[in-house]
């Protein structure tokens, strides 16, 4: 998740429907600059070269632990697609899918799609891949000088505090 303010100034995004690296690509309204969704880089347009701020995301959750939680909870959904009790993308991310072309790298470790956690402390980033919490639930780290407590809710995906 980016912030839309740069340099002091709102923008406001849409979807351009290109990809870049098999990514989203958005555009600014202001600039028609192109911005890449998976890092909030600049990568063709008058602001080439700037970079989105990024923000803390709040964790990927279940819709029944959602509305557990806030009952008086409603959602929109569309042609059909249910996302109350199914991952919609769970043969994606795991099937080997990595999009329109190959990746240009490949981890032998990690496969292409595999839902990490990731964390960033100023210069700092480490990502803890979710397979990790099938064998520890709980790992402790330091990044960036932060002593890290690194956890898997069964509501969500994986937590960091």
């Amino acid at each position: 998740m980016f912030s839309r303010i740069i340099e002091g100034q709102e923008y406001t995004f849409g979807v351009s429907g290109k990809l870049w690296r098999n990514g989203l690509v958005m555009y600014d309204h202001q600039t028609d600059t192109l911005w890449s969704g998976i890092t909030g880089a600049a990568i063709a347009g008058p602001l080439q070269g700037k970079q989105l701020e990024i923000l803390t995301a709040l964790p990927k959750i279940r819709w029944k632990a959602w509305v557990a939680a806030y009952p008086q909870s409603r959602i929109l959904t569309s042609y059909g697609f249910q996302y109350f009790d199914e991952d919609g993308y769970a043969g994606y991310h795991l099937g080997g899918m990595t999009g329109l072309y190959p990746p240009a790298h490949v981890n032998a470790v990690l496969p292409p799609k595999a839902l990490v956690l990731a964390i960033r402390i100023g210069a700092h980033a480490r990502a803890y891949p979710l397979q990790v919490f099938t064998q520890s639930k709980v790992i402790t780290d330091t990044v960036g000088g932060k002593e890290l407590v690194v956890y898997r809710d069964p509501a969500s995906e994986a937590s960091a505090v």
